[in-house]
């Protein structure tokens, strides 16, 4: 035993001269012995024999631990009392072996979260054991055990001093203590690597502690150089280490990963594939080798499963990632298996697969400090969780990805999933169409994202991004209609604005007020921006939200100022706000118009003697259908594929027809006028109709030519394609000219063929026949009339009173009425 401290057995003559008491040898034969048996011999021993200072106790114990007997010697240590311990050199003796004993411990434990104790054990003892100051000829095992401890529980911070100390004063420890030290330099914090290559340069120049230093320092610098990138240097280093060395599969470890590294700067897909390949041969011979430890093996299956999927042989890959995070759940390596497992397997479109391993993941994570390690740290691991459940939601899976946030792992924080839901549920949101079953969700995602938004703000009130979320949670409350929310947060975001921002706000806050019905505090807001003589872009938004509050209002004038306003400035036609603005004000002037010349000509036909009182009003709103058909066909030519160019197109044929009232009404008054004036009247009213005419045609062929592509664009496009038919027909029917109304009512039966609306053209189609004196030809249309409502599917009968006079039987009874009625008339 002696020899392990580099002293050689003392020589003795061959005749002794015979000595009283007990002889050293003796001695330490009782020494030997008492080492040798177990705790209960040592037990029997203190029980026997008188007990020992304690002092002298601790100080034997100290030669046991030298002699290497470190769990003998802290058991002796251990029985002494800290109420007997006078002197602090006996603390620091007890407490430094102690913590050796822990620390011994935790090496020869491989189960992570057992030796995360005992380390934690041994630094506890230890750095008490220090601030007495260690035991005088144990400095350097002390340092190296603590160092080695504080290493291996991620306090790199802490290890660096007492790893040097040991380094410089325990040459049996200098190896490790190097190692561990050239790791702290290469630490993703640190990244160091010329200090990293001095440490080993000197390493060199030291004594040999062991006949595998060498190798040892090889391993470090292939570390350093691939820490660098010197990947060729890497290869150098991995060629001189023998195969049969215990650390070989360590150097084919590093060396698969250079491939790894290469591969990534490789041009063509040939390159990377056969870098890949390599790796994964060096991969191989790491797991084949016997001599591979455990931890060296965790880091070979998971680069294999790596490699693997970046072939693109994911199943492949995918079974290597599960046997790896099921075999060892407690290792950093099984962690990264699984998050690499998740992504490969969001990577197939196995996304169902993908959650329950999330969902597993989370179940089997024990406590975040055993997964503690340099090479993946657990701000990796969240940012990669993380960056999979935005994947799902980039994909649109939003269910998937509703699951997938409600089972992140502990070291996802509450802000994690927050920033994911926010994400989330307006995307989700935004992804529904609007109407039908979809409304609800709709509104609720938006809500949730609006939520989401708001609590952001709470927890990072500091955060760069605090103004965007608070707008974003303004923008989601508005559009699931909780305008009180909205608002709320919009009088936080116009106190945190100087006066130059305040507008937005300010325009915002009038748009949920106008619809919460609140328009006269809608309009204050808007006054608010028109009024601040802030140079902003929101002053010609305003304006135009707020025409339409005073269209609302009837109050015309006011909205066609403003709306004015906005297409006679600074705003070219390109410009979104000026196109709406003409849209607007060809509405707001069209619905003007119709009002009152519909107000007018009810009041004229239920008193017909009043009628010179409604003159003037009549040609004001003619005026105003003209100006207003004016505006919509400078709309249509500037805007040619505008959806919105169908309903403008129905409201110009509406316009010209309305318009025809003003010249029939002057004819109607005109009894002395000249026939000059006559003519010229019936010559505007023919003039009119034909252009309202000619309105309805253009409407019915634009929307036939691009019905499909505009459908889901349109909601009534299947109105407005019915009206264009009738409306022309109606057009020529009224105006007496029945041959070509009998053709334009044909072309609408033809059209709607085992429909309502069928009927009613038939019907027309009879009452032409009728005007033009072919009897035989009407009732041949009535009949063909009842027969096709026979053939009209059941499926329909809800939509006979949406777009006919009457229901199904309705129809059966008049049909049966009219045919009855031609026939009385017919019957000498």
């Amino acid at each position: 035993m002696l020899l392990q401290h580099g002293r050689k057995p003392a020589r003795f003559p061959a005749m002794k001269r015979r000595r009283r008491g007990l002889s050293m040898k003796t001695l330490l034969g009782a020494v030997a012995v008492l080492v040798l048996t177990s705790f209960a011999a040592l037990g029997v021993y203190l029980y026997a024999f008188p007990e020992p200072a304690p002092t002298e106790q601790l100080d034997l114990a100290l030669r046991l631990l030298s002699k290497g007997e470190i769990d003998v010697a802290a058991r002796l240590a251990s029985v002494v009392e800290d109420a007997d311990l006078v002197k602090n050199s006996d603390h620091s003796k007890k407490l430094f072996l102690l913590g050796a004993r822990e620390r011994n411990l935790a090496r020869s434990i491989e189960q992570r979260p057992v030796a995360m104790e005992r380390n934690e054990k041994a630094v506890e003892y230890l750095t008490k054991s220090r601030s007495y100051s260690f035991p005088d000829g144990f400095e350097g095992l002390a340092n190296y055990h603590l160092g080695m401890a504080l290493f291996d529980l991620f306090r790199w911070d802490e290890a660096e001093e007492p790893l040097a100390i040991a380094s410089a004063r325990w040459p049996a420890g200098r190896s490790d203590a190097i190692e561990r030290l050239v790791d702290i330099d290469l630490s993703r914090d640190r990244q160091d690597i010329e200090n990293a290559l001095d440490r080993i340069s000197h390493w060199r120049t030291l004594p040999r502690s062991s006949a595998d230093d060498d190798e040892r320092a090889d391993i470090k610098e292939m570390q350093a150089y691939f820490a660098a990138g010197e990947f060729e240097k890497v290869d150098a280093l991995q060629a001189r280490i023998p195969k049969n060395s215990n650390y070989r599969p360590l150097s084919d470890l590093f060396a698969g990963k250079c491939e790894m590294e290469l591969s990534k700067r490789e041009n063509s897909p040939e390159g990377r594939t056969k870098r890949l390949e390599k790796a994964l041969e060096y991969l191989a011979a790491v797991l084949k080798s016997p001599k591979t430890t455990i931890s060296v093996r965790r880091q070979a299956n998971l680069d294999q499963g790596k490699v693997t999927r970046s072939l693109g042989r994911l199943t492949e890959a995918i079974s290597i990632l599960s046997i790896l995070r099921l075999s060892s759940p407690y290792e950093p390596e099984s962690l990264a298996a699984g998050i690499e497992e998740i992504e490969t397997l969001i990577q197939a479109d196995r996304v169902d697969d993908a959650i329950d391993t999330m969902v597993q993941v989370s179940n089997n994570l024990g406590d975040l400090r055993w997964y503690y390690t340099d090479w993946l740290p657990i701000s990796g691991l969240r940012d990669r969780v993380t960056a999979a459940c935005q994947t799902l939601i980039d994909m649109g899976r939003y269910p998937q990805a509703q699951k997938f946030v409600s089972s992140l792992p502990k070291f996802c924080d509450m802000l994690d999933r927050i920033r994911l839901e926010s994400s989330l549920y307006e995307k989700w949101a935004e992804s529904l169409p609007k109407g039908g079953s979809n409304d609800r969700d709709r509104l609720e995602h938006y809500r949730s994202a609006g939520k989401a938004y708001e609590d952001l703000t709470r927890q990072l009130p500091r955060a760069k991004e605090y103004d965007d979320w608070l707008w974003s949670s303004i923008e989601n409350y508005r559009k699931s209609g909780d305008y009180l929310s909205s608002n709320r947060m919009l009088d936080r975001y116009i106190s945190l604005q100087d006066r130059a921002n305040r507008p937005k706000g300010y325009f915002v806050r009038a748009k949920n007020l106008a619809s919460m019905e609140k328009s006269d505090d809608a309009m204050k807001s808007l006054q608010q921006i028109l009024a601040s003589n802030i140079d902003t872009p929101l002053i010609y938004d305003a304006r135009l939200e707020l025409a339409k509050l005073k269209r609302q209002q009837d109050a015309f004038d006011e909205a066609q100022d403003l709306m004015l306003e906005n297409l006679s400035g600074e705003l070219r036609p390109e410009s979104p706000i000026w196109r709406e603005s003409l849209f607007e004000l060809a509405l707001m002037l069209f619905s003007r118009g119709e009002r009152g010349l519909l107000k007018a000509r009810n009041e004229i036909e239920a008193n017909p003697s009043k009628m010179q009182d409604f003159l003037g009003q009549v040609e004001a709103s003619q005026e105003q259908l003209l100006e207003s058909i004016r505006r919509i066909e400078e709309f249509l030519r500037r805007y040619p594929t505008d959806v919105r160019r169908f309903q403008f197109l129905y409201q110009m044929a509406q316009g010209y027809q309305h318009a025809s009232f003003w010249p029939e009404i002057q004819l109607r008054e005109s009894k002395i006028a000249s026939e000059e004036r006559l003519a010229s009247l019936k010559s505007q009213k023919k003039e009119l109709l034909v252009q309202a005419r000619k309105a309805y045609s253009r409407l019915r062929q634009e929307i036939l030519a691009d019905r499909d592509a505009s459908r889901a664009l349109v909601s009534n496009l299947d109105d407005l394609l019915r009206n264009s038919f009738f409306g022309e027909a109606d057009l020529y029917f009224n105006d007496e000219e029945y041959e070509e109304a009998l053709i334009a009512y044909t072309d609408a039966a033809n059209r709607f063929i085992n429909e309502p609306e069928s009927l009613e053209a038939r019907k027309q189609i009879a009452l032409c026949q009728r005007k033009l004196g072919r009897l035989a030809d009407c009732r041949r249309s009535l009949e063909l009339a009842r027969d096709s409502l026979q053939r009209i599917p059941a499926e329909q009968d809800a939509k006979f009173k949406a777009v006919t006079p009457h229901d199904r039987a309705g129809w059966e009874r008049y049909l049966t009425a009219l045919i009855q009625d031609l026939d009385r008339e017919n019957t000498p």
